[in-house]
């Protein structure tokens, strides 16, 4: 079949979508739903995941030591009297190496906090010049700077020192930072420094708790993750043997269906797609960065969800209409569930184990490959879902990242160009070619891992010849994602 002449305007659009930018002067963007913390590159923000997690899990086994202690069941060594936990100190060296290029409040507050904790003194040049010059940077102004350089000092300072007149101003001043985690910990601190142990001890109580679930639950998440990699390694090797054998009925595979929309069609669909995703957003970038206004956060996420669904919406329709033009239905890009849509879905969650063991291995892979660029940058994603505690905002990103892309994503990478290379090429060289392609839509260093992502989800389409599974893996593999964040960042 013949290719359609609008596919000269969509690429013509796409190319012009990397063009553009080149050409348009450097101003003050207003339009994208950042903050501080998304200005991380990728080690920095791996950094800052890794010393949240210690000190989670510093914390956590801490408290969680400390009441099997006080129930009787195990007896206090002069190992558990240490008073420097070794997580401990490791986050604060990570947290004071990503000081050498990330010196914000964040991080500094959070040093501050932890030393504490390890029994070591207030650092006077952190405190003096690092967190003026932070919270100057941050837009503070003079007098809330020295407000807080009291509070710091009162609490951890030598001797303490925090007067009752000054509980009510420091406890709001404490509630109004992103410490997340250590909120609690700094409160209790606090209220220790006033003397007034009744309310410390109340905190510390709070924090204590929370330490301890924050440790069960990423526990809990480390075996079901670690059941769900066993299981995943178990379904490779099946799919491995009858892909050796010939014996398609073990991964119950369904005989392949004819092509009904032809290669020109399915072309122009998802470079309509692309044209889309990368046009649209420039140029609402553009319009809103030049209006004087000033969007809150939730504006701008809103907006910005509500582009990404009507782009998908927008690209389905044109999908539809290619569809109905032909005589087919969405049916035939895979949009089908002939043996049920709960088989679809179970044979989805196979997927998603089988893949999971593909990913972890390419993700080592590639961070060995960038461990020492460090002009890469994380997904956008990673970091707005780590930064982001509205509850709002936070369904938002979720019906986004677990919703939105596994839907759109997965009917044009694997209902439309994959469909379309399936009418030339076998199913291996067209889920190669579909892979990378989908791997070169993201971040270079996510590219490994992508592929495989990609690879995986072109092999379950095909062994299924439906796109429910597809979607329900890449619910479960961006759901995890989300829970992970959530529960490394969450308060």
């Amino acid at each position: 079949m013949a290719v359609p002449k609008s596919l000269i305007v969509w690429i013509a659009l796409l190319l012009l979508s990397f063009i553009v930018p080149t050409f348009i002067p450097a101003k003050q963007n207003k339009s994208a739903p950042a903050r501080k913390d998304q200005t991380l590159s990728a080690t920095e923000f791996s950094d800052l995941t890794d010393a949240e997690t210690k000190v989670r899990y510093a914390f956590g086994t801490k408290a969680f030591q400390r009441g099997l202690r006080s129930a009787g069941g195990i007896k206090r060594t002069s190992a558990s009297r240490k008073p420097e936990p070794t997580e401990l100190d490791k986050a604060a060296k990570t947290y004071r190496d990503l000081l050498k290029t990330q010196s914000t409040p964040g991080v500094l507050r959070r040093i501050f906090i932890i030393d504490h904790a390890r029994q070591v003194p207030l650092d006077e040049t952190l405190l003096e010049k690092d967190l003026p010059r932070a919270l100057k940077e941050a837009g503070v102004q003079p007098d809330k700077i020295t407000t807080e350089q009291r509070l710091w000092r009162g609490i951890y300072g030598k001797p303490t020192s925090v007067a009752a007149a000054d509980l009510p101003r420091f406890t709001d001043l404490i509630k109004a930072t992103n410490l997340r985690f250590l909120k609690t910990k700094a409160l209790a601190d606090l209220y220790a420094a006033a003397g007034e142990t009744k309310q410390a001890s109340a905190y510390e109580n709070v924090f204590t708790a929370s330490a301890t679930r924050s440790v069960a639950k990423q526990g809990a998440l480390n075996i079901s993750l670690l059941l769900v990699f066993l299981t995943g390694l178990f379904l490779l090797i099946l799919f491995l043997v009858a892909a050796k054998t010939g014996n398609w009925g073990l991964i119950n595979r369904q005989a392949t269906l004819p092509r009904v929309l032809g290669w020109g069609d399915l072309l122009d669909t998802f470079v309509f797609y692309l044209a889309l995703m990368k046009f649209t957003p420039l140029i609402a970038s553009f319009v809103v960065s030049r209006l004087s206004l000033e969007p809150t956060p939730a504006t701008l996420l809103t907006f910005y969800a509500s582009l990404q669904a009507g782009i998908g919406l927008t690209a389905l329709l044109y999908l539809w209409r290619t569809a109905r033009k032909r005589g087919v239905t969405l049916a035939d890009i895979g949009l089908r569930a002939p043996r049920g849509l709960l088989a679809e879905i179970g044979y989805g969650i196979g997927g998603f184990c089988a893949v999971l063991p593909i990913t972890l291995l390419l993700g080592v892979v590639s961070r060995l490959i960038f461990q020492h660029d460090q002009t890469r940058t994380p997904n956008p994603i990673m970091p707005l879902m780590a930064a982001e505690q509205d509850p709002v905002r936070r369904l938002i990103i979720f019906l986004m990242v677990s919703v939105g892309a596994p839907l759109f994503e997965e009917l044009f990478f694997r209902g439309t160009l994959f469909s379309g290379l399936r009418t030339r090429y076998g199913w291996v060289l067209s889920g190669v070619i579909s892979g990378a392609v989908f791997a070169l839509a993201h971040p270079p260093q996510d590219w490994l891992p992508i592929f495989g992502l990609g690879f995986a989800f072109a092999t379950m389409r095909e062994m299924r010849q439906s796109l429910v599974p597809t979607m329900t893996a890449h619910f479960l593999q961006n759901s995890l994602a989300f829970i992970s964040i959530s529960l490394l960042f969450g308060s």
